[in-house]
């Protein structure tokens, strides 16, 4: 099972990830479009993930779409990245 809102330091700040594989360092980003609809949170989000990158972390995003309509597409895809990173 994921951890659930676990806490990253990066270079830049608190990264507090949705759902995170510690050991296999995979990020689940759950995005809803209420809270990353803005330019500025667009923007954000794309720095935040390229820390987590730099830190050699796999970030997935979801959305509420993703996760009503289509979750076995989220699953696999969740299955696919834990079993690529062996």
């Amino acid at each position: 099972m994921p951890a659930v809102q676990h806490e990253i330091r990066t270079r830049r700040g608190r990264v507090v990830l949705d759902f995170a594989y510690l050991d296999k360092k995979i990020a689940i980003e759950a995005d809803g479009f209420r809270w990353h609809s803005s330019r500025q949170q667009w923007d954000h989000d794309r720095v935040r993930a390229n820390a987590l990158t730099m830190l050699g972390w796999t970030v997935l995003r979801v959305t509420w779409t993703h996760l009503h309509d289509r979750p076995d597409e989220v699953i696999e895809a969740i299955r696919a990245t834990l079993s690529s990173k062996g």
